[in-house]
């Protein structure tokens, strides 16, 4: 009997993106993903309106499906902790310096991602000390190794780019043939006419 690969859980504590940017965790390989929680400190830069911060989750097309917000608004030239927990009771409160809210236990599905959005970004605005807590289920066996998401790795291997080329190919040896055959129905009719006057 082949094992499985338990679930266990990580702290991840990545550096913080550039100033004016937002940070984005992709969930890994074929790994699946739980967020326990996570936290950031943000510092609006002075100028501009009122930011908020929030926590969006996308499939790996892209597509937004869930939004863990708060009511914390952080002003120009402020700092602000914001902490996100899935054992959080509904609602946003103050705990210290930091704006505490709670988020749906949700299982990510690989190449999915969660973005810690800020609204009204500015150039100088800063994202740091960003932690996320995950619960990891890697998929796999570990002796058979089979593909957990063949239509997902399938998608990744596509060459999209030489799928377009050829389909170009085709419609320029399409266009050749077309022309070949409409400069063949005109000698036809030609050679008709000819036989026809004489």
């Amino acid at each position: 009997m082949s094992a499985q690969l338990e679930p266990y859980q990580d702290l991840l504590m990545p550096d913080p993106p550039a100033a004016g940017a937002e940070f984005t965790f992709t969930v890994p390989g074929d790994t699946r993903v739980v967020l326990v929680a996570a936290m950031c400190e943000f510092t609006a830069a002075a100028g501009g309106s009122d930011r908020g911060v929030s926590l969006q989750f996308y499939t790996w097309t892209g597509r937004r499906f869930m939004v863990a917000g708060t009511a914390a608004l952080v002003a120009p030239a402020t700092t602000q902790a914001f902490v996100w927990q899935s054992a959080a009771a509904a609602g946003v409160w103050a705990v210290d310096d930091a704006a505490l809210a709670g988020m749906p236990r949700i299982m990510l599905l690989p190449q999915c991602t969660v973005t810690i959005t800020v609204t009204g970004l500015q150039a100088g605005d800063q994202l740091s000390e960003i932690a996320l807590v995950r619960e990891m289920y890697p998929p796999r066996d570990r002796d058979a190794l089979p593909a957990a998401f063949p239509l997902l790795d399938a998608l990744q291997e596509l060459n999209i780019q030489g799928l377009a080329d050829e389909v170009h190919e085709l419609r320029a040896d399409l266009n050749l043939l077309t022309d070949a055959l409409i400069g063949q129905r005109e000698a036809l009719r030609m050679d008709r006419l000819l036989r026809a006057t004489t």
